[in-house]
């Protein structure tokens, strides 16, 4: 891995039009030369690269936080959406129709329910009147057999 970068460095110093001096052709103990003026030029774009890289950076960086700021925005406005066509839904007159039927309907539905409850109550009394009814009846009937069988004797 090491040779192979050493000879990605080798080819792009050929590239250039430096001069390799020394075991040109090995990969080991090769010695580059360059003047004075290469050296800055080559600084100089160092330099250069690492600025524009910087700059790259802080761009980066302040995408990024646009993103964020952008997705919170976009989240927000989601929700606004929501409560929007809410609000647009019972503006409309299909929704103030059902509500009204709705209403009705509920109101009926108390008076149902009151209706059955008085029902109720008053099935349980006929109820309770026919089971003393049944139980005199009972009682009377009794009442005569042991009548007619005293007169009987």
């Amino acid at each position: 891995r090491l040779n192979r970068h050493l000879a990605d460095v080798l080819e792009r110093v050929n590239s250039k039009g430096y001069k390799v001096y020394g075991a040109g052709s090995s990969l080991y103990g090769g010695t580059i030369t360059i003047n004075s003026r290469k050296f800055e030029e080559m600084n100089a774009e160092l330099e250069e690269n690492q600025e524009l890289a910087q700059n790259r950076l802080s761009e980066l960086e302040k995408l990024r936080q646009d993103l964020e700021e952008v997705t919170t925005q976009n989240d927000k406005l989601k929700v606004d959406l929501r409560r929007a066509v809410e609000e647009v839904v019972k503006e409309t007159p299909e929704y103030r129709c059902m509500q009204s039927q709705f209403s009705v309907l509920y109101n009926e539905s108390l008076q149902l329910k009151s209706q059955l409850d008085e029902a109720r109550t008053l099935l349980h009394g006929t109820r309770s009147t026919h089971q003393r009814q049944v139980e005199l009846i009972e009682v009377m009937a009794f009442s005569l057999c042991v009548f007619y069988f005293v007169l009987k004797i």
